[in-house]
């Protein structure tokens, strides 16, 4: 009796024992020990492997799916350096040439991409902050062009103010009264006409000046000018 109820209850646990173990085998995984646990560690690592691998390609999915617009855009800022032109500078500088520069570049940058200015170069010849243009041509002066250049617009400046002629835009009434004709009434409204209608653009318009006629005019037309 004894016997036959140990073996009943040897079947019952070895159906338990089945069914659960067909039971977590169904889920991946072995939710019982045996030998210390190994098993269930094997069976819940592979299972972890498997959703690492799931997690990684959902990973993989969202780059790719990523908007192709913002890398063009990136690539398109990256590319945008500017439209380039080309300069020539000649002169006192130490390799002439032509040069692309960028269309905001000055004439400075190009002066440095011709490796500078020479010893005998005259810095103040030239506005080295002015923008460059395509096409343009720059030349730098030495100190003894330069010298002659300022010495030859003096001399031109000082033939202009000694040929004896009054500037009739420039005079005040005391060189104005040094005409034939004209009086302090006469150059008070010259004065006065060219304050009221700005410079004379030629020495003819000053016969629309009040007490200037035609007599007058054939007068003093050899000796006045107008400087712009």
């Amino acid at each position: 009796m004894h016997t036959k109820r140990m073996k009943c209850t040897m079947i019952m646990l070895g159906c338990l024992f089945t069914a659960f173990f067909l039971s977590a085998c169904s889920n991946g995984r072995y939710t019982y020990e045996l030998e210390g646990g190994e098993q269930t560690k094997v069976m819940q690592e592979s299972g972890d492997g498997q959703g690492g691998a799931d997690q990684s390609a959902k990973e993989s999915l969202v780059q790719a799916e990523e908007p192709a617009d913002a890398t063009a855009d990136r690539t398109e800022k990256a590319a945008d350096t500017g439209k380039e032109i080309y300069v020539q500078i000649n002169g006192a500088v130490k390799y002439p040439g032509v040069y692309k520069v960028q269309d905001d570049a000055r004439i400075f940058d190009v002066v440095e991409l011709a490796g500078g200015m020479t010893e005998d170069a005259e810095p103040e010849a030239v506005n080295q902050a002015l923008p460059v243009e395509d096409g343009q041509m720059i030349r730098i002066c030495t100190q003894e062009e330069w010298e002659l250049a300022r010495a030859e617009e003096t001399e031109t400046s000082a033939e202009q103010a000694d040929d004896g002629l009054v500037d009739i835009n420039t005079a005040d009434v005391a060189e104005l009264c040094t005409l034939p004709g004209v009086g302090q009434a006469r150059a008070e409204s010259i004065l006065a006409y060219r304050q009221e209608h700005g410079s004379f653009q030629t020495v003819e318009e000053i016969k629309q000046v009040s007490g200037i006629k035609d007599g007058l005019y054939t007068k003093i037309k050899d000796k006045i000018k107008i400087t712009q």
